[in-house]
């Protein structure tokens, strides 16, 4: 595989310091999870 996509996203519109570290935390685990779980698969 050449290419990984990830379109998942959870995403609000609001500064960095009116972000609530509940939505963060959704944030960073719906963005970043993906890649984490695809990525060792592509190097069978």
């Amino acid at each position: 595989m050449d290419i990984l996509v990830n379109n998942a996203s959870a995403i609000r519109l609001t500064g960095t310091l009116d972000t609530p570290v509940k939505r963060y935390d959704l944030m960073h685990g719906v963005n970043g999870r993906g890649n984490v779980c695809l990525c060792p698969g592509l190097y069978i």
